[in-house]
């Protein structure tokens, strides 16, 4: 049966939520009702989420059970909770949140899941799920009479009403079903509550005859950034109109001095991939915060969330998008043989992968638009060597390679590996070079916004002769150049290599870009480069023909080394 998580608010745009669980025997409406014990009571939550400045939204979870969710059948463990709410609503932690009383086992969910962490857990009055079995002040409900269930009803501060003969027999069952919950927890391990830095903020009820303060200092088990506050009332403190202000009161206030991050791990996915088909580059982690106009701890926290995103082994500013990643550059690296599509992370990257980890048995053809124009055009690199769409010689094994059947998948295995190592494995400080040319010529991209979007590369498995229509001819490879705004031959110096090995990296935006080779440019011939550089006031730099710059790559290019 499906479950109405959020019966009395339904989930809408805001810039935050506020996701409130409820304690045993309670429900969503000591968060979502301006009513306490049935009288109009001031909420501040609620007034709160009313203001239109603030763009915040209350959600209060009702769990199976209980009022408009009577009739669907109550959980028996909170692990079988955690893992339906976290199910269901997972879409939710895409918008910045904190949470109230929350289950660490859905927190830890969403931690192992990869999903949005929250900014803050607010808990109160009950202690971490770590504690012993001997630790806990209450008795195991499953084996209370109806009595003594009562009687324990009694020293957790239940109302008297509740547990009057006429109205008990309608919230027995309740109680029953909700106190089995950490009833039948076993004492969570390190590993199974750990959270990390995620900060936790516990309220402590100063007259609560159970939960004591020490039992609430236990939380500092879980986490390592804890605080910790007490308030005037009893345990069911939320069912005092002045305490339950008093603490909405302090949670509110402790938001407010929040920063709320504008972006999530999604719109940071999709602006990355704005930056890196635009501009055929990866961005700095420092370049894609400034563009969102968010922190560079909160840009990598998400960053670190996103499948096909690594980051550098000595500086974690430094992103790498991995080949095999939904995050394609204007750069197409694409197999003959398999048909398979890789993205290469600059010009100079696939000129490295196909004259270095290819060359021996690669048959791979290299897309890339013309540096100022509105056209794809793509070359073939055989065997380490520079081809012609004319260029027939290389047919003839072509066409033997399709007579004798597609290779097994682990040549083809072997061959994804062997160029995402060439394009993106890096372990010495020889891979890292310092150019010292301005950080202004990172804007300047040869790649035209609209050409990232032109290419719509297959898997699909190629035929033997096939020849793209884009495929430049023998006599136009001859006459196109390749631009590096540095020269690579001039980066290798001694200095540079000891003040990485000393990992002095801040400095990154002036080097990381030259060291990947980006903003290398493709040019359809020396005319049209020239007029470019001048045009844009570029370094002088290096101007190559391609057969030149393939050869460069061999030697010259950062990941090359790798390969030796």
């Amino acid at each position: 049966m499906s479950i109405d998580w959020f019966p009395r608010t339904k989930p809408r745009d805001c810039a935050l939520r506020v996701i409130c669980f409820h304690g045993a025997g309670c429900s969503d409406s000591i968060y979502t009702l301006s009513r306490v014990s049935g009288r109009m009571a001031h909420n501040p939550l609620l007034a709160w989420e009313q203001d239109e400045d603030a763009d915040v939204q209350i959600l209060g979870v009702q769990l199976p059970g209980r009022e408009q969710q009577h009739k669907v059948m109550p959980f028996t463990t909170v692990a079988e909770f955690a893992e339906r709410f976290v199910a269901d609503c997972s879409h939710l932690f895409e918008t910045p949140y904190v949470s109230e009383i929350s289950s660490v086992h859905v927190t830890r969910l969403v931690l192992d899941r990869g999903l949005q962490i929250p900014l803050k857990l607010y808990l109160a009055a009950f202690p971490s799920p770590s504690i012993s079995l001997e630790s806990r002040p209450w008795r195991k409900s499953s084996l209370l009479s109806d009595h003594e269930l009562q009687e324990e009803a009694r020293m957790w501060g239940v109302n008297e009403v509740i547990l009057q003969p006429k109205v008990w027999p309608s919230f027995a069952k309740l109680f029953r079903a909700d106190f089995r919950l950490f009833d039948e927890q076993h004492p969570l391990t390190y590993n199974e509550s750990w959270l990390g830095s995620i900060s936790i903020h516990v309220t402590h009820a100063k007259h609560d005859s159970f939960i004591t303060r020490s039992l609430i200092e236990t939380w500092q088990s879980v986490s390592s950034n804890c605080s910790f506050h007490e308030i005037d009332g009893g345990h069911l403190f939320v069912y005092d109109a002045a305490a339950r202000a008093m603490w909405f009161d302090t949670i509110i206030k402790d938001i407010e001095t929040m920063h709320i991050p504008r972006q999530t791990p999604a719109t940071l996915h999709c602006s990355l991939f704005c930056l890196i088909a635009t501009h055929g580059t990866i961005p700095t982690v420092s370049f894609l915060a400034e563009a969102n106009s968010e922190s560079t701890d909160f840009v990598l926290d998400c960053l670190k969330l996103l499948p096909g995103i690594t980051f550098h082994s000595d500086n974690e500013h430094l992103l790498r998008v991995t080949p095999f990643s939904a995050l394609p550059t204007s750069i197409v690296i694409r197999s003959i043989e398999f048909g398979t599509v890789w993205w290469a992370i600059s010009l100079f990257a696939a000129l490295g992968a196909a004259a270095v980890t290819l060359a021996c048995n690669g048959h791979i053809t290299i897309s890339t638009p013309f540096c100022g124009e509105q056209q794809l055009v793509t070359f073939y690199v055989i065997q380490g060597e520079l081809r012609g769409s004319d260029d027939h010689s290389f047919l003839g094994d072509n066409n033997q390679h399709a007579a004798t059947g597609t290779r097994q998948s682990d040549d083809q295995d072997t061959l994804a590996l062997n160029l995402q190592q060439v394009l993106f494995s890096h372990s010495s400080p020889e891979s890292f070079i310092q150019p010292a040319v301005h950080a202004q010529t990172l804007s300047m991209s040869g790649a035209s916004p609209d050409c990232a979007s032109t290419h719509k590369a297959t898997k699909k498995k190629a035929s033997a002769t096939f020849v793209p229509q884009d495929a430049l001819t023998c006599a136009q490879l001859d006459q196109c150049c390749i631009y590096f705004p540095v020269d690579p031959t001039q980066l290798k110096q001694e200095a540079v290599f000891k003040t990485v090995a000393n990992n002095d990296l801040s400095d990154h935006n002036m080097w990381h870009p030259f060291a990947f080779g980006e903003d290398t440019l493709l040019f359809r011939n020396r005319k049209r480069a020239m007029a470019w550089i001048r045009q844009y006031a570029l370094p002088k730099g290096l101007l190559l023909d391609i057969p030149a710059a393939l050869e460069l790559s061999k030697t010259h290019f950062a990941f090359a080394l790798q390969t030796e």
